[in-house]
């Protein structure tokens, strides 16, 4: 996720879209507020990984 400059957007939580969860210490679980599709994401160092969550069928998990 990049501004519109191409440098890396930073959180904001005022301004966030998302609602953001810590799970722990480098997890967090992001639900987009407009489908409630659940994303993964874990970072350590200077890497990280940001994925959709997967129901059992494969399909996105979505918040209840």
């Amino acid at each position: 996720m990049l501004e519109a400059d191409g440098s890396p957007k930073r959180y904001d939580k005022e301004n966030s879209i998302y609602d953001i969860t810590e799970i722990s210490s480098r997890n967090w679980v992001y639900i987009d507020p407009e489908n409630n599709v659940m994303y993964w994401y874990v970072g350590h160092g200077y890497g990280g990984g940001f994925a959709t969550m997967l129901d059992r069928n494969g399909s996105s998990k979505v918040a209840k």
